[in-house]
């Protein structure tokens, strides 16, 4: 069973609220940007996911620099997946 700590839920969350700050404001500001209620949902999803699994990982590594690796690695690979949904690559 996979277990998460109360605070790493709360680091999630608010983790994925900053994230979805950053197109609403831009939305205010720009025409360019015109995410729909979908598009916040699906980022939503991918930050949440991709910071829990990062706790989970995490949380019995014991050397900063494992985690700073496996921070690196999820973080790449949730840009990654943002970039190909963005400009629809595939």
């Amino acid at each position: 069973m996979i277990h998460i700590s109360k605070q790493a839920i709360v680091w999630s969350i608010a983790l994925t609220g900053a994230v979805l700050v950053v197109p609403l404001i831009a939305m205010q500001l720009t025409d360019q940007v015109s995410w729909k209620t979908g598009d916040f949902v699906v980022a939503a999803a991918m930050v949440l996911v991709a910071s829990l699994m990062y706790f989970h990982i995490t949380q019995r590594q014991r050397k900063q620099t494992n985690k700073l690796l496996w921070g690196l690695l999820i973080g790449l690979l949730l840009i990654s997946v943002w970039v190909v949904l963005a400009i629809d690559i595939i």
